[in-house]
């Protein structure tokens, strides 16, 4: 699909995404909700600023797109590791990825992240994205696993989630997740995105308001007469 097939339009999703997350664009502050309860690992997100430092810190291209895939498209780490060459349309800007169930879903991608999978997959045309080491066909898991928390220890990641003590795929993808929410994603919009079963889930692990959020819906709302 690099160039030419039927791409899925996306529009409110492009939005969403960084035109193009490498320059230094103007990002809107996401509330932090770190300190706040949550069901299990996606209590914690990283900020807009901190994930911007994460990627303006990626040391090559390849990673760099790793961490677009799951920072801000919600890839699970499965996903990115199998993604096949014949499932992107850099030009429509989208991947295909087989998730949970076997079932294939269509993302949205920034337009940087498109322009540096052109580079990386070159004159290829099947196969995966991300080739392995040593002869397997892919990168494997245990490599981006450690890929993600190298990246999260050069903006020292540790001391601002000391908890989680490294930086993980699953942050990342919840990180995703929650500024979907807070940028005004409904549930269904969410859980398709993610590629959760049922729009339950998706409430049940992003439906908790953070405090800031209720300030201002009361700011807004309440203490105006």
């Amino acid at each position: 699909m690099i160039g030419h097939g039927c791409a899925i339009p996306l529009p409110k999703f492009a939005e969403f995404l960084w035109i193009d997350p490498l320059r230094d664009v103007s990002l809107c502050t996401m509330n932090k909700s770190r300190n706040e309860p949550g069901p299990g690992r996606s209590a914690f997100v990283l900020s807009d600023e901190e994930l911007r430092d994460l990627l303006m810190h990626a040391l090559d291209v390849r990673e760099r797109i790793i961490l677009d895939l799951m920072g801000l498209s919600a890839l699970r780490l499965s996903e990115v590791c199998t993604l096949e060459i014949a499932r992107v349309d850099v030009d429509g800007r989208t991947v295909q990825v087989i998730g949970k169930g076997n079932k294939l879903r269509t993302i949205a991608i920034a337009a940087g992240t498109a322009d540096k999978l052109r580079v990386v997959i070159g004159k290829r045309r099947r196969g995966y994205v991300f080739e392995g080491r040593k002869g397997a066909p892919h990168i494997s898991e245990r490599m981006v696993q450690y890929m993600v928390q190298q990246a999260g220890e050069r903006i020292q990641f540790a001391q601002k989630a000391p908890t989680l003590k490294h930086l993980n795929p699953h942050t990342l993808r919840h990180t995703a997740a929650r500024r979907m929410k807070a940028r005004g994603f409904d549930y269904e919009e969410i859980a398709r995105f993610l590629g959760h079963n049922d729009v339950a889930r998706a409430v049940m692990l992003y439906g908790t308001k953070t405090f800031k959020e209720i300030q201002e819906k009361a700011d807004t709302h309440l203490f105006k007469l």
